[in-house]
């Protein structure tokens, strides 16, 4: 991973409210935050959001649904297995590039991941906008992910998974 280790506290939480200044600084990740993701929440859908904290300071949330992903075994045979999705995860503006976002992807693996006896996988629809040149890709490769699905050319996403080797 990295060096650099934040002392990082991480609080479930349905109340998106305490979130009203925190700014990842992608305008369509903004937006959500403060206009949808309570919504999100209420709707009971099995997201559970994390606000992480770095003492007092919001530093990072990270929103997580139980998913599947289609494994394929060749062309004529697939099969469904349980994972772990990462919905959002955002960094603030301010602490981004600190390795935040890496150490919150360790402790999902590392705390979460156990949790879910039948998953082996953790599943991300990376943001992408090619309008402000911006892609979550590399950080996700970066941590071990690779993309199995490949991209619809409008989508703003791509389907990446990690299997955890535990």
């Amino acid at each position: 991973m990295c060096d650099i280790i934040h002392k990082l506290f991480y609080e479930r939480t349905e109340d998106a409210s305490v979130l009203s200044d925190f700014f990842c600084g992608i305008d369509e990740m903004d937006s959500f935050i403060h206009n949808s993701l309570q919504n999100r929440l209420k709707r009971n859908d099995g997201l559970y959001l994390y606000i992480v904290r770095e003492g007092a300071n919001i530093v990072a949330l990270i929103a997580l649904k139980e998913s599947s992903i289609e494994i394929r075994l060749d062309k004529e045979r697939m099969f469904s297995v349980v994972s772990l999705e990462i919905e959002y995860l955002a960094v603030e503006r301010a602490q981004q590039r600190k390795h935040i976002g890496k150490q919150i992807l360790a402790w999902v693996e590392n705390e979460i991941v156990p949790t879910y006896a039948n998953s082996k996988y953790i599943t991300v629809r990376a943001f992408q906008d090619r309008d402000i040149d911006y892609s979550a890709v590399p950080f996700y490769e970066s941590c071990g992910f690779r993309v199995i699905q490949k991209p619809h050319p409008m989508a703003n996403n791509v389907k990446m998974a990690k299997k955890i080797e535990k």
